[in-house]
């Protein structure tokens, strides 16, 4: 660990700066209470029961095709608020950025594979409980520490990497043809390399405690709104979980 004076995003300085190991190691040690606790759920719980069933499965579909939309574009506008060397970062994560875009398309090809009538999923909007997971990361990046939406994308980049199997397994029991899991397995595999991108940005990006303690929470609350969306979907099916 050093000691260093850097500028904040908010124009303060801040006589300690994190490690990059010491912040990754915090920020996945928080994201392993965060994803056990997700885990708990009711909607993961459900997932995995003989309840669950396709039209359960077309609804989690439905919303993230709204979650995921416009992610990309989200991530992008990050780099608005790099300063100084953060800004060697500016490349790595426009790639990241542009790597996200068709993940929605992926989600309304899924619900095709189903039978569903996607034009219906486009001319529409999301769920109440979607639109706090909507809203998070716009919240993060322009009333909050915009450094905190790094936590919003590591939840959302490790989760598929370490509970994606059992996401598929879960699938498959219940009859959900593999052809219709494209969303879950791309994420599944590709965010392995995405994992290990997150280093980077964290050595590049996190640089005050301030700026570690905005993605820790951003972390816990990513995890918490993630499983309210998707209680919400499987709801919508039948008016409970």
């Amino acid at each position: 660990m050093h000691t260093r004076t850097e500028p904040t995003l908010g124009g303060e300085t801040s006589s300690r700066a994190p490690g990059s190991l010491e912040a990754f190691d915090r920020m996945l040690t928080t994201f392993d209470e965060a994803f056990a606790r997700f885990g708990a759920s009711r909607a993961m719980r459900f997932l995995t029961s003989r309840s669950f069933t396709q039209r359960h499965y077309a609804a989690a579909l439905r919303e993230f095709y709204f979650y995921t939309r416009d992610n990309p574009q989200l991530q992008a506008s990050l780099t608005l608020h790099l300063r100084g060397s953060q800004r060697t970062a500016v490349k790595r994560l426009l790639a990241h950025a542009i790597a996200e875009v068709g993940h929605d398309q992926m989600a309304l090809d899924d619900l095709r594979t189903l039978g569903e009538d996607v034009r219906s999923v486009e001319s529409g909007g999301p769920l109440p409980s979607t639109i706090p997971m909507i809203a998070f990361p716009v919240w993060q990046l322009t009333q909050g520490n915009p450094i905190g939406y790094l936590g919003h994308v590591f939840f959302l980049e490790f989760m598929p990497t370490r509970g994606g199997r059992s996401y598929l397994q879960a699938l498959a029991s219940a009859g959900i043809p593999s052809a219709a899991c494209s969303f879950i397995s791309e994420h599944a595999a590709v965010d392995v390399q995405h994992n290990q991108l997150m280093r980077q940005h964290v050595a590049d990006l996190v640089l005050s405690e301030a700026d570690l303690d905005a993605c820790v929470q951003a972390i816990r609350t990513s995890a918490h709104l993630y499983a309210h969306m998707l209680e919400g979907a499987f709801a919508s099916v039948t008016g409970e979980l």
